[in-house]
């Protein structure tokens, strides 16, 4: 079950500094732009910043924020459920969180900055995370450039 609701996050957002806050969210915003913006049969929703706007709600009442949901218009379930991390969040910490959104039963996407890919593949390996697809981005001044990478 999910939907657009409010309530408690199961794991605190982390720190990240003021610029690289504003980095995220502005890949998040990009991202869902770019790839989810110009397809009429997707919708995308996003929970940048503390903001929760799209929850996906856990059998046992708890909810998931993650970065970014799409699903196909009309549908009731996502299909594809998006962390996005920046230089500080490719941590062991973070990498809970991806394991509880992986665990969902959706598509798993995870956007890595550039230079962070071999260290989230191994984050994702060793702790049994299943992942869809890696994605590399760097933001440019206009837009976002992403690479696809298999898992």
């Amino acid at each position: 079950m999910e939907g657009l609701t409010a309530g408690e996050t199961v794991s605190p957002m982390p720190k990240r500094s003021i610029r690289e806050q504003e980095e995220h969210d502005l890949a998040i915003r990009r991202i869902a732009r770019a790839r989810f913006a110009s397809t009429p049969e997707w919708e995308a929703f996003t929970n940048p910043g503390e903001s929760k706007h799209y929850a996906l709600i856990l059998p046992d009442g708890r909810r998931l924020y993650p970065d970014l949901v799409a699903r196909r218009k009309g549908a009731h379930a996502s299909s594809y459920v998006i962390e996005v991390e920046t230089d500080s969040t490719v941590t062991e910490e973070e990498a809970q969180q991806w394991k509880a959104l992986s665990d969902l039963g959706r598509r798993f996407l995870l956007f890595i900055p550039a230079g962070h890919l071999l260290r989230a593949r191994e984050l994702c390996h060793r702790l049994g995370i299943t992942v869809h697809g890696y994605r590399v981005y760097e933001l440019t001044p206009f837009w976002i450039r992403i690479r696809n990478f298999r898992v």
